[in-house]
């Protein structure tokens, strides 16, 4: 179970590979962002524990009428990959070991296109938050933005043909506008978040009966990418995480899991 981030929070990929999950099985339903990571979604731990009370957040980005929804995972232990006996299973989706994480939120969604433009063109780095900032990092300080490979400029269709260092430095650039701290989610992190409590190949369960309810896939799509949402989200709010568009994470690609990565 390998599938990856930012998935909601955040974003991968140097080559334009499609623009697709496109899973004909359950599979690596858990891995596939390592490997053609298109998109990304973000993550922040900025509160050292997410309280019984805490609730998703909504994060206006300063200077635009555009925001994001980050949602409160709660940390725990879980099974990292999948099992040697799973059918479709990846030579790189394993040995399974048990991984501990700490509270985190994620974006609800993929980065979009129009977020990422705000980065790209920076015409609103001078509007930033300025009372009650968690971090000291200044906007003009970071790297600005090189033109993604291919310019789909669709609002709110998850943004695609980034690098990971693109994508880092989207967080980065983030950060120094909120005050609060964004980052690629982990490759752990991201399979935690996915699974969202199951043990299963799907989030939702063993049979990929249900999957045109969770996910935009080869099956379904068109060969077509689209817009952020539309789908069921998992148990834990988060959308798009089993199809639409792959999405990068923090780690480098191994060809086996390393539970270090959480």
């Amino acid at each position: 179970m390998r599938y990856s981030s930012l998935e909601g929070y955040l974003i991968f990929l140097t080559l334009y590979l499609g623009t697709l999950k496109l899973l004909t099985s359950h599979s690596s339903a858990y891995r596939w962002a390592l490997i053609l990571s298109l998109s990304f979604v973000i993550l922040t731990g900025f509160q050292s524990n997410i309280q019984n009370d805490i609730d998703n957040y909504e994060e206006l980005i300063p200077g635009s009428e555009l925001s994001f929804s980050m949602v409160p995972i709660r940390g725990g232990s879980f099974q990292f990959g999948s099992p040697n006996d799973e059918k479709g299973r990846n030579l790189d989706e394993g040995p399974v070991q048990t991984v501990l994480l700490s509270d985190f939120w994620m974006s609800s969604l993929e980065v979009t296109w129009d977020q990422f433009e705000l980065f790209l063109y920076r015409e609103t780095d001078q509007d930033i938050v300025k009372d009650g900032r968690q971090i000291d990092l200044k906007v003009d300080a970071v790297s600005g933005a090189t033109m993604p490979y291919v310019n789909f400029n669709k609002p709110g269709y998850p943004l695609i043909n980034v690098t990971q260092y693109a994508a880092s430095t989207f967080c980065k650039w983030l950060s120094a506008k909120t005050g609060h701290f964004y980052r690629l989610p982990t490759e752990a992190e991201w399979e935690y978040a996915c699974r969202a409590g199951a043990t299963s190949p799907y989030s939702f369960g063993n049979s990929g009966a249900e999957l045109d309810n969770y996910a935009w896939h080869k099956g379904n799509s068109e060969d077509k990418l689209r817009k952020g949402g539309q789908k069921k989200p998992n148990a834990w709010g988060l959308y798009d995480m089993h199809g639409n568009a792959a999405e990068w994470t923090l780690d480098g690609y191994s060809p086996m899991l390393d539970a270090s990565s959480g």
